[in-house]
């Protein structure tokens, strides 16, 4: 129990270092695992009491996994809030100058999009089309070999 103590405390002096160390982590997330440790070291409190008002030979109050389970309950919160990462720092809006020569430069390059995908649609017409005809001349094909055939 001694151990258990020692991680609560450990944990309360972390969270409290995040405040320099790690200002991106928000006050309710550090009251988050603040409050868990809290709630794990009455409930810790409260059944050491129990079992010391036991007699010896009686059966214990609670089993040694019990309290594993809640530390490492604890330890994921703690893990979780601490091992987040810095958010990136916002971009930087371009001045209004590199605004104007990026709309221009867009505009030369979309003008030149227009003419490929006007090429690229010719070239899909002009394909559709020599499929027609194929087509045409499959069913034309057919016609005449059933009217040899009667």
């Amino acid at each position: 129990m001694e151990t258990a103590n020692k991680m609560l405390t450990k944990i309360d002096e972390k969270v409290k270092d995040m405040k320099e160390s790690k200002p991106w982590i928000t006050e309710d997330e550090k009251k988050d695992v603040l409050d868990k440790a809290a709630e794990v070291k009455k409930w810790l409190d409260d059944i050491l009491g129990k079992q010391d008002k036991l007699a010896k030979h009686e059966d214990p109050v609670f089993k040694p996994a019990e309290v594993t389970k809640k530390l490492k309950t604890l330890q994921k919160l703690y893990s979780k809030v601490a091992k987040k990462s810095k958010p990136a720092p916002p971009k930087e809006e371009k001045k209004p100058e590199d605004a104007k020569n990026n709309t221009t430069e867009g505009e030369a390059t979309n003008s030149t999009k227009s003419e490929d995908t006007k090429s690229n649609e010719e070239k899909k017409e002009d394909t559709k089309a020599g499929k027609d005809s194929d087509a045409k001349k499959s069913e034309e094909a057919k016609t005449e070999k059933k009217s040899e055939e009667l």
